[in-house]
């Protein structure tokens, strides 16, 4: 009997224990409880807060370091191949951008997509896919992931240049070897048989950063004079080369595409204004090296006997000349 009595009061002194635990510390519980259902509920204690740091790759091609940024992914990659590749595609999750270049064996080169719209300080867990072609002339593909939380900033910039012509003058036919270089005017005239005349222009690139992506160029002609009504004038791609001081009807010949690259509609208002060529695909292709820098030939679509004649000024006009405004985008270093 003794011992069952003794059992009892052992049993009631650790439930006193507990309720006296409780009622001590009990407050200090409810506090760590509601401050983690509060963590919780802002996001703080969300499993999208922890991110695994990762750039992982299929082998041959290894990602030495990464960053993601609001508008870009930039990726440093390692070439292990054992011969140099060209990488023709890289791909990043949603981002809408692609980048391009060379990776010679056993180096390192830096690579960055745009084209993204990431939230600062959220998860980025997305599929990087990269094209290139091996020395054989082959196309392989590599797949890997990155995986990281997203940095305040921007890889990119976006910039507007103003450039001026390098060379600009027209074409007579009827004086076909005759060099109009310095005259202030370019001429555009459609008189057959034998009247017509031609502008051409050329502007230099090299001044845009080797890394730009064209965005837009427009080309401004702010007219001198005319004597028409509605006129349709194309910008046709040179495919020979020439010089302001040079060139002639004769030395251009036909050497030009024969479909226009971008066309304005001239009509006579009264006043002389501005007309604008949208020419991007092209400088694109100029300032990439894909198409050879030669300029344009301003000429009517339409080269008939109306005589209505557009005349605009030229760089040696003493106002209003002529230039070229190109937006594009390149990194911030």
């Amino acid at each position: 009997m003794l011992a069952g009595l003794s059992g009892k009061v052992k049993k009631e002194a650790k439930s006193q224990a507990a309720l006296e635990f409780l009622m001590t510390y009990g407050w200090v519980i409810m506090v760590v409880l509601v401050s983690i259902g509060a963590l919780a509920y802002f996001g703080v204690l969300g499993p999208d807060k922890f991110v695994p740091r990762r750039c992982a790759l299929e082998p041959g091609i290894g990602c030495r370091d990464f960053k993601v940024q609001e508008d870009a992914v930039t990726l440093v990659l390692m070439n292990g191949k054992g011969e140099d590749v060209t990488i023709t595609s890289i791909k990043v999750g949603s981002c809408t951008g692609t980048t391009t270049g060379s990776l010679k064996n056993g180096e390192e080169a830096t690579f960055r997509v745009g084209g993204c719209n990431n939230a600062v300080s959220e998860k980025f867990n997305e599929e990087v896919n990269i094209t290139y072609t091996s020395e054989s002339g082959l196309i392989h593909k590599k797949r890997g992931n990155v995986a990281d939380k997203v940095e305040s900033g921007n890889a990119f910039t976006t910039s507007t240049l103003q450039l001026n012509p390098t060379d600009d003058s027209y074409l007579y036919q009827f004086t076909p070897s005759t060099n109009y270089g310095t005259d202030t005017q370019i001429q555009i005239y459609p008189r057959t048989p034998s009247w017509t005349k031609r502008g051409i222009i050329k502007f230099d690139f090299s001044s845009l950063p080797s890394d730009a992506t064209i965005n837009s160029a427009v080309l401004y002609l702010h007219e001198a004079t005319t004597y028409g009504l509605t006129r349709t004038i194309g910008a046709y791609r040179a495919t020979i080369d020439w010089s302001e001081n040079a060139v002639t009807w004769n030395s251009i010949g036909n050497n030009f595409e024969a479909t226009s690259s971008a066309t304005a509609t001239l009509t006579w208002d009264g006043i002389l204004g501005w007309d604008t060529w949208n020419v991007a695909t092209d400088v694109q292709d100029f300032f990439s090296g894909a198409k050879a820098n030669y300029g344009w030939l301003l000429m009517d679509a339409s080269e008939d006997s109306s005589e209505q004649y557009w005349y605009l000024n030229s760089k040696e006009a003493a106002s209003n000349r002529p230039y070229l405004e190109v937006s594009y985008t390149s990194a911030m270093g």
